[in-house]
């Protein structure tokens, strides 16, 4: 039988850091660069607009996950 270790609260709570860092990483080059920058493609800023948006996304809410069970 395999066992897994739990995380220490410490970890858990350091690694909802970095992945919130990661989704403000990916909210500002996906998001803000494209507006900011020369896209003269609709379709292709849309897509880059809904990818960034989706990522930052699910960073965010990983990030609050990884807190939440950081704090139990």
């Amino acid at each position: 039988m395999v066992r897994r270790k739990r995380l220490s609260k410490s970890i858990l709570i350091q690694a909802a850091e970095i992945f919130g860092n990661v989704s403000v990483a990916w909210f500002s080059a996906g998001v803000i660069i494209p507006i900011l920058g020369a896209i003269s493609d609709p379709v292709e800023f849309t897509l880059r607009l809904l990818q960034s948006l989706g990522m930052a996304g699910f960073f965010f809410w990983s990030s609050l996950e990884l807190a939440k069970r950081g704090r139990k």
